[in-house]
């Protein structure tokens, strides 16, 4: 047995039985069933588990219909407007909080699966205005965060990071973070992060880090095997490379004025015993090793706690070859004045 309340202007005053649902209005098709049918076509089926099914293809395909303010829409593929699934208000200039789409029906033009709105929460987008190709997972929040693409490539804040590489991080928020910060909470031993090569070659020439500025565009260097067990620093140093390859001054004078120290750091530094130099001084002889924290505070590259040994001794060395070089020309001057008095 059906019902069917016609109500063809929404008024429903009229209700009655009847074995067919060929009008519009609220029907019972089978038992423990509510039916919603327009010009005698179900629309909506809540069954006896409180299942609710939507028939899409019978829902407006108008444009407006998902641009104005619903709560649940869900469309079919009838021409130029295909599947659309939009839960919570989609009002003009926003994105559902969730949607399903394959046309430019919710506005932003994509081929998608979102949840949240703005730019904030979940989603995957295939298309883009219809030209641009995205295709890619994406989260964020107040836009895109984390990007897969389909290189399977990983970005944060990063655009399309297969551009780059396989995984690219830019645009932190942090003034001392850097741009990649990894922080771990493990034993001292356990490191914090780890480089490892399946190619077993310990020579230079295999290259563990490269290290690029301009946009990848000038190299700076690397970090490289250097025989078994070990790892160096290494710079691009081919001839090909350079030009005005001339020999540099002399370099003792600047070496004797060094000041190799020892000194314990600052609290808010982390404190600690350590052998070096000063920025400060340092500068006032060789300024190309010295450079800026964003704090304003000075660094000091190139010059560890071995090279302040090693300088100390060349300084030792060199007042040893002093006094030695001194007492042989006394020693020499001595025999001078012997031999011209005993000819």
């Amino acid at each position: 047995m059906t019902l069917i309340l016609n109500g063809t202007d929404n008024s429903a005053t009229t209700p009655a039985v009847t074995g067919t649902d060929t009008d519009t209005g609220i029907y019972y098709p089978t038992s423990n069933q509510v039916a919603i049918a327009t010009n005698g076509t179900q629309a909506m089926l809540v069954d006896a588990s409180q299942n609710v099914t939507i028939i899409s293809d019978q829902i407006s395909s108008a444009t407006s219909h998902v641009a104005s303010q619903h709560a649940m829409v869900l469309r079919s593929a009838t021409t130029n407007q295909r599947s659309v699934v939009a839960v919570a208000p989609n009002g003009s200039g926003g994105a559902a909080d969730f949607c399903v789409s394959s046309t430019n029906d919710l506005q932003t033009n994509y081929n998608q699966v979102r949840i949240g709105s703005d730019g904030t929460g979940f989603f995957i987008a295939s298309e883009k205005g219809g030209t641009e190709t995205i295709k890619s997972l994406r989260f964020g929040v107040g836009g895109t965060a984390l990007t897969i693409d389909t290189s399977n490539s990983v970005g944060i804040n990063a655009g399309t990071p297969s551009t780059f590489a396989r995984f690219v991080v830019s645009q932190p928020n942090f003034s001392r973070a850097g741009w990649f910060h990894v922080t771990a909470t493990s034993a001292t031993a356990v490191p914090a992060v780890s480089f490892v090569k399946q190619d077993n070659d310990s020579t230079t020439s295999q290259v563990l880090v490269d290290f690029y500025i301009n946009g990848s565009l000038a190299g700076q260097g690397q970090i490289n095997a250097n025989g078994a067990n070990a790892a160096a620093f290494g710079a691009f140093s081919d001839s090909r490379l350079k030009e005005n390859i001339v020999e540099i001054s002399s370099q003792l004078a600047n070496i004797m004025a060094l000041r190799p120290v020892e000194f314990d750091y600052i609290a808010s530094e982390g404190g600690g015993h350590q052998i070096g130099f000063v920025a400060q001084e340092v500068q006032a002889i060789y300024p190309d090793l010295v450079g800026e924290r964003a704090d304003g505070m000075l660094t000091l590259s190139d010059m560890n706690k071995n090279d302040a040994r090693l300088i100390k001794a060349i300084q030792e060395q060199q007042a040893l070859i002093t006094s030695l070089t001194a007492a042989i020309q006394g020693l020499k001057a001595e025999f001078d004045a012997y031999k011209a008095t005993h000819p």
